[in-house]
């Protein structure tokens, strides 16, 4: 079931989605970790702005399977999953992740929603 979820979002992403780039600070230093992602990339509708959503914030809707697939977040180790305070670039614009939420079937990560500022 977990496999089928995550298929159907990685052909929906193919199809309609677009290239970024995930990556986080490693140490307090300027080295990244870096993975290519396809997301679906929107801005919030106006009935969506309330709780810490601000006019002008974007939602990218991710499958973990290329996280999964990658050494991401790279040497530093914690959690392998996106945070606040990670990164996107997407339509080459870098974007602050405000909220990451993942959404789990079966104990396993099938969907990823980013909100995003920047």
């Amino acid at each position: 079931m977990v496999a089928l979820a995550r298929a159907r979002l990685d052909r929906a992403l193919i199809t309609r989605g677009e290239d970024a780039t995930l990556r986080r600070r490693i140490g307090s230093g300027s080295t990244y970790a870096e993975v290519t992602v396809r997301i679906s990339f929107r801005g919030y509708r106006p009935q969506e702005l309330s709780g810490g959503i601000q006019q002008g914030d974007s939602l990218c809707i991710l499958s973990p399977t290329p996280i999964l697939a990658s050494t991401w977040p790279g040497a530093a180790g914690g959690t392998q999953m996106p945070k606040a305070l990670d990164q996107i670039t997407v339509q080459g614009r870098v974007r602050a992740v405000q909220a990451a939420s993942v959404i789990y079937e079966g104990g396993e990560p099938v969907r990823i929603e980013l909100q995003v500022r920047g």
